[in-house]
């Protein structure tokens, strides 16, 4: 087994890099183990042309698989390593200029705004937070921007759709409803003419981890063997309604069953006492007891 240590510093302004590490070179004949008769190995051109960088001999050796050019120490590895240290030249560490002590200003933060899950993406001053602990966590600068993007295109379909499901339950009026179907289509569009849709593998490794991404996935159905998406009904109509208890009921078992269901008990005693005296017929309504 071998092991390269490399030892990287920041360029410096107006440095230009060197590619030179990413080529290969045949193995000069000093570098060579005098074992190995393979003339046309190749290793790494900058330890080719750096040979006393090198700690060995270069031969070819075996794994268990093909041979492959590794260098061979026979020595003390502790004393080679003692020795190619002083390789190292001096004066190219400089250090950062310690910048002067500022007194530094209070961190603020930001209360996460009503109804934000934990760990949902919350959009705030144009950059991305999670919403941890009712505060917003800043995370914009851990991605970068095109995830930003796809982040924040979720983010507004999530949003619009939440806003979509509330008012189905509220009861406002179809015209309402109409508007927020349209901003919901155009969000959704506009994200999709860009990103893909909302089950791609990428737009899903953006947003998984967000609470509310199996609500984005429920807003479309997803084909595999056609790796296409189309719009669910959410898209086009009312899909959901306020549960209203009722009042009446038509016949005496759905009576039974909406008593049991709202109330948590049968009231059919009740009814017995009241109609066997009178030996009286079912009447066509039966108000709910409450």
């Amino acid at each position: 087994m071998q092991s390269d240590i490399v030892m990287l510093r920041r360029g410096q302004p107006g440095e230009s890099g060197s590619t030179e590490w990413v080529d290969l070179d045949f193995v000069p004949d000093e570098l060579r183990d005098p074992r190995c008769q393979d003339k046309y190995m190749q290793i790494n051109a900058w330890y080719a042309a750096n040979p006393r960088n090198v700690l060995g001999l270069i031969d070819k050796v075996t794994r268990g698989y093909t041979p492959v050019p590794t260098a061979v120490l026979d020595g003390d590895l502790g004393a080679a390593l003692q020795q190619a240290a002083g390789l190292i030249p001096s004066g190219v560490y400089v250090p950062l200029p310690v910048a002067s002590a500022a007194p530094s200003a209070p961190a603020t933060t930001v209360a996460a705004p009503e109804g934000a899950r934990p760990g949902s993406h919350v959009l705030h001053g144009g950059r991305i937070h999670i919403a941890q602990q009712g505060e917003l966590v800043d995370v914009h600068d851990r991605t970068n921007a095109t995830v930003r993007q796809r982040i924040a295109g979720m983010c507004d379909i999530r949003d619009r759709a939440r806003k979509l499901l509330a008012a189905q339950l509220d009861d406002v009026s179809d015209n309402a409803l109409a508007d927020l179907r349209r901003g919901l289509n155009g969000s959704y569009d506009r994200f999709v003419a860009k990103h893909g849709c909302v089950t791609s593998r990428a737009n899903a490794l953006a947003f998984r981890r967000d609470p509310d991404y199996p609500l984005l996935l429920s807003l479309e159905h997803y084909d595999e063997e056609e790796e296409a998406a189309t719009k669910a009904d959410i898209f086009h109509r009312r899909t959901v309604s306020r549960v209203v208890e009722p009042v009446r009921a038509a016949e005496p078992d759905e009576a039974l069953a909406h008593s049991t269901q709202w109330r948590g008990a049968s009231i059919w005693p009740t009814w017995l006492n009241c109609c066997r005296p009178m030996r009286m017929q079912w009447p066509a309504t039966w108000r709910i007891a409450a």
